[in-house]
């Protein structure tokens, strides 16, 4: 039983039948859960009738998250945080707030603006009492240093992890869950796999970010959740464990970082 702790649902295919057979295909693989991450305020309620009509229809459950990510920072519309709080609170299956945080890689804004709109967001965490789903990408030092200074109540997620054990210790030590991809298993991810060896088993999870980043095998092909099942594997491999044991730790471990 695997559970995918982050995917976007909605970006993998508009067709009702594409979507469909994409839950299958998970189904197939073992996956039992899944988080299907926010990528913006506007297509909330795209998202949630697509996610309810899907859990009438398998049996999967799939849970949501309601965030505003670093790439809307120069681009805010007014209320925009009261929005995502009122998603939150209205949606049920909403378990998180993401994903949410900083990106300087793609340079997708000023940095403090970036800064402003992760706090904003981690403050309305912080007064629903929900975990945050984070996403940074060369922002190391600027990570740590707001979720000191912002703390997230509940903790959260580290997701798609691509740093090294220098600030993978930090958040460990600040109690975060670090999430891996199909990243980890690409042949210049040395980096990424020491990580791996080093988590502890409590604060670990796996995911596919689909439909981003094919893990090896399907590069070149638009990810899904049933790929979940091939980032367990290589991980079970690298850890020198099953990968019966690896599902049944991450999926104790998604539960335990999402209150639920």
């Amino acid at each position: 039983m695997f559970f995918d702790t982050h995917c976007h649902l909605t970006l993998t295919n508009n067709d009702k039948k594409v979507i469909n057979d994409i839950i299958k295909n998970a189904q197939s693989k073992g996956v039992t859960s899944i988080l299907d991450i926010s990528v913006g305020a506007s297509d909330f309620f795209k998202r949630s009738e697509v996610i309810n009509a899907l859990c009438r229809e398998y049996p999967v459950t799939i849970y949501m998250t309601a965030g505003i990510p670093p790439f809307f920072s120069d681009n805010r519309v007014k209320n925009d945080i009261s929005l995502v709080k009122e998603q939150a609170e209205k949606e049920k299956k909403v378990i998180g707030i993401g994903e949410i945080g900083l990106d300087y890689y793609h340079n997708y804004g000023d940095k403090k603006r970036q800064i402003g709109l992760f706090v904003e967001q981690i403050e309305i965490a912080n007064e629903l009492n929900l975990p945050v789903i984070v996403h940074t990408r060369e922002s190391d030092d600027d990570l740590i240093n707001t979720l000191k200074q912002c703390r997230p109540v509940k903790g959260g997620i580290i997701h798609c992890f691509s740093s090294g054990i220098k600030t993978a210790k930090k958040l460990l030590d600040m109690g975060f869950y670090i999430s891996f991809a199909g990243n980890v298993t690409y042949k210049k991810s040395a980096q990424i796999r020491d990580v791996v060896s080093l988590v502890p088993e409590d604060q670990y999870l796996i995911e596919t970010d689909s439909p981003y980043l094919s893990p090896e095998g399907f590069r070149g092909k638009p990810n899904e959740p049933a790929h979940v099942a091939v980032v367990a594997s290589f991980i079970a491999k690298l850890r020198g464990i099953s990968v019966e044991k690896i599902a049944r730790q991450t999926t104790q471990n998604a539960r335990r970082a999402l209150g639920i």
